[in-house]
């Protein structure tokens, strides 16, 4: 036990902050890895309740987890004494630029904001501040009680406890490393804020705020072709500004305070590089959830046979294995539309006669979708999709980084676009069809199904695209370990 308890104090603690559930898969992952390496005491940051039962069926057994959101608040008073005065703008400077903006927008604006939306600006702008105060109170407690190395994350571009888990680790000279779940790319973001009027760029609300912020932070406004937009709200951009949090250029991962930025390919590195990412920034490290996706695929076990037993399959009938899209969960459709969407896919892939097994993300409630077995006789899979992939014939989703997955294994593709997203990550990629018409979604399922000429094409393509994919050798967890190592010298 006195062995036990040594090996624990040396240790050296490792904090991990999560944005999402894909982001939070990853990082536990990593936290896993860490649980058997005698280095490292990984912390996971949980800041959302919802992901409980997710970590409670996925965590290492004993990981520490703050609960962030049961964190106790301090108060008003302690948090403007905890926090150091915020450092004012240069006056003179400050004021040149407002001048030259009030000229500006006499001239160019038609409308002003009305008071009522003046008024909602300074409030939410209070309550912001006042948020990023307490934010700065709790996590420094925390950094002074556990002393981090390092600090892991899946973003460097998000407000809020995020923002202020980075300025502390700067205070701190903490390591910050972005360790990669997703595809970033500006104009998907750009696509997000269409339907966000605080983060249209050139109308109200906030007019008057929104040209201030182009102004003084050019690097928050990005032009795409469905316009020009912020990537806060305006009162959030001033509230980050004032309290030191304002990543330079968040509309690029990588592109704020972060140290390194851990990519999963070449590729991806030039890609980034020429998204204005400096290249001292990024290493090629592969990505942690795609070294199970790996072991699985070369373990040489009956994953087919294990799956036919469990979901009661046929052997003889091909499998189609589809990522259920998120409209709804992830506030591009209401529920209403989501459904709607979702029982035409459903319903389109039952006519190919495959079998149908459908993998929820994390962030998804199974009980919601237990009718879709009721009523179409497919199978909602109980195991991650990554332990399952291998299995299939064709795998269809909508822009999910899944496809890349799908790339790696040789699986031809299908991408689903019947919501407008319209975006063109994987157009360079044969081996991936999108279908952006509904009534031709049979006729290219089964074309790919029944042609096997056609079949095998595809899967050529897959497979020559798949080392312009990642970096997929099993070893991208020890990678990310060997990189905190090295860079806090263990």
């Amino acid at each position: 036990m006195d062995e036990a308890k040594r090996i624990q104090n040396e240790r050296r603690t490792v904090f991990l902050l999560h944005a999402s559930a894909a982001s939070l898969q990853e990082l536990l992952i990593v936290a896993e890895a860490m649980h058997h390496d005698h280095r490292y005491r990984p912390v996971l940051i949980l800041v959302d309740a919802s992901f409980e039962e997710y970590v409670a069926r996925n965590a290492p057994p004993g990981l520490d987890i703050l609960r962030w959101y049961s964190f106790p608040r301090s108060s008003a008073t302690e948090a403007e004494e905890a926090v150091p005065a915020t450092p004012k703008m240069p006056n003179l400077h400050v004021a040149r630029k407002i001048v030259a903006l009030l000229r500006t927008i006499g001239r160019k604006a038609l409308y002003a904001p009305s008071p009522l939306s003046d008024l909602a600006t300074l409030v939410s702008g209070a309550r912001t501040m006042h948020f990023l105060r307490q934010e700065l109170v709790r996590v420094r407690r925390v950094f002074e009680q556990y002393r981090p190395v390092a600090l892991l994350l899946s973003s460097d571009r998000r407000g809020g406890t995020e923002a202020t888990f980075i300025r502390v680790a700067r205070e701190y000279q903490c390591f910050k490393l972005v360790v990669p779940f997703a595809y970033s790319e500006a104009e998907g973001s750009a696509i997000l804020r269409k339907n966000w009027p605080l983060c249209q760029g050139c109308s109200n609300p906030q007019i008057l705020l929104k040209y201030l912020v182009q102004i003084l932070y050019p690097g928050q406004v990005y032009t795409s072709p469905s316009g020009i937009f912020l990537f806060y709200p305006p009162a959030t951009t001033l509230s980050l500004a004032a309290m030191q949090m304002l990543p330079p250029n968040p509309w690029q991962m990588g592109r704020g305070f972060s140290d390194l930025v851990g990519v999963i390919s070449d590729a991806e590195w030039n890609r980034y590089q020429q998204m204005g990412v400096p290249g001292r920034k990024m290493v090629v490290t592969g990505q942690p959830s795609l070294d199970s996706l790996y072991q699985v695929a070369t373990s040489g076990q009956d994953l087919v046979s294990r799956l036919n037993e469990t979901y009661c399959l046929d052997l003889g009938r091909k499998r189609i294995l589809c990522a259920v899209p998120q409209l709804a969960e992830h506030g591009f459709l209401s529920w209403e539309q989501h459904w709607r969407e979702i029982t035409f896919l459903v319903s389109s892939l039952t006519q190919t006669g495959a079998h149908i097994l459908l993998s929820l993300h994390p962030k998804s409630d199974p009980e919601r979708y237990l009718l879709l077995e009721k009523q179409y006789g497919v199978r909602i899979l109980q195991e991650p999709l990554r332990m399952v992939l291998p299995s299939a014939h064709l795998f269809v989703a909508t822009f999910s980084s899944t496809i890349q997955w799908a790339v790696l294994l040789g699986i031809p593709s299908v991408v689903v676009d019947f919501y407008g997203m319209n975006y063109a990550m994987y157009d360079h990629l044969p081996g991936v069809l999108k279908v952006t018409n509904k009534a031709v979604l049979v006729r290219v399922l089964r074309s790919v199904l029944e042609n096997p000429s056609y079949y095998d094409y595809l899967k050529r393509e897959q497979q020559k695209a798949a080392p312009t994919i990642a970096r997929f050798d099993g070893q991208a967890t020890q990678r990310i370990l060997d990189i905190i190592a090295e860079r806090t010298a263990i």
